[in-house]
């Protein structure tokens, strides 16, 4: 009797397909899964409203939890953190490697820059390793932490108290040693400070880093009394800098943060006379 006898190349086909252990086949690897996270800062950068500034969150003992980015609103966040993370956190702001960082003079007189004065309203490239940052105790706080150079200065003076790693004891300290100061100072000028009609006033309870930043060239809904009266005193700083070098120490805005920071750093005050001195870097 005749027998049909297939051809071996059929029989490694059929035997190919009859899923007898072909590594071909075997189902893909499953994707992995992402570690699990919770909610971390959100807020605004301010020196005026800064643009395309890098966010970077640190953890307690100077390790990256996360990063982001502020929009043309001068916003970021929130930014996820790792879920497991319950530490003391620093908040930095950094220009972007392609310089197109850039922040609004809210100065009524205008900012000085090395092509000239910048009006009311203008911008301004963010000066190249200057940076910006706050301090919170911990994720308890993270639903608004807001940068500007005081919030930096106490950021300093924590760092200065903790040494190596941030605690919540040195990060509150310097931040009620900040809202201090400038409770001070605004109350030498016959402003009025604390009010307990409006729990935003500056008033020295630890939450510098969530009174709101202020846009004094479209100060829009209905900002508190303390965020204007830090917003001002911010803008002043602006007035410290001279790019030609002619009038003041200081040709950028990031020395003068920088001297301020110093300052605080040193002593847990402001200058008497609230303004910075120093000499150029």
């Amino acid at each position: 009797m005749s027998r049909i006898v297939l051809p071996a190349a059929v029989v490694l086909l059929l035997t190919g397909c009859s899923g007898g252990g072909s590594g071909s086949d075997s189902a893909p690897a499953p994707a992995p899964v992402p570690p699990p996270v919770q909610t971390g800062p959100s807020g605004s950068v301010s020196l005026g409203r800064v643009s395309g500034a890098i966010i970077t969150v640190f953890g307690d003992a100077g390790q990256t939890l996360a990063t982001g980015e502020t929009g043309s609103d001068g916003r970021y966040g929130p930014i996820d953190i790792p879920a497991g993370f319950s530490g003391p956190m620093r908040v930095v702001a950094r220009p972007a490697s392609d310089q197109t960082t850039m922040f609004v003079c809210d100065f009524p007189d205008g900012c000085s820059d090395p092509g000239g004065i910048v009006a009311f309203g203008g911008t301004l490239a963010f000066p190249s390793g200057g940076e910006l940052s706050a301090v919170i105790p911990g994720v308890g706080s993270v639903n608004s932490v807001n940068l500007n150079p005081f919030t930096t200065a106490a950021a300093a003076r924590a760092a200065g108290l903790a040494g190596p790693t941030l605690t919540a004891a040195t990060v509150n300290q310097a931040n009620l040693e900040m809202e201090s100061a400038l409770e001070a100072a605004l109350s030498s000028l016959g402003l009025p400070t604390c009010d307990a009609q409006d729990t935003a006033v500056l008033c020295a309870d630890g939450s510098l880093f969530a009174l709101s930043n202020v846009d004094l060239t479209d100060p829009s809904g209905l900002p508190s009394q303390g965020s204007i009266l830090l917003a001002v005193l911010n803008a002043a700083l602006l007035d410290q800098v001279d790019a030609t070098g002619a009038t003041s120490p200081f040709t950028s805005i990031a020395q003068v943060v920088d001297a301020l920071a110093d300052t605080f750093l040193q002593s847990g005050s402001l200058p008497p006379n609230g303004a910075v001195t120093g000499q150029d870097d």
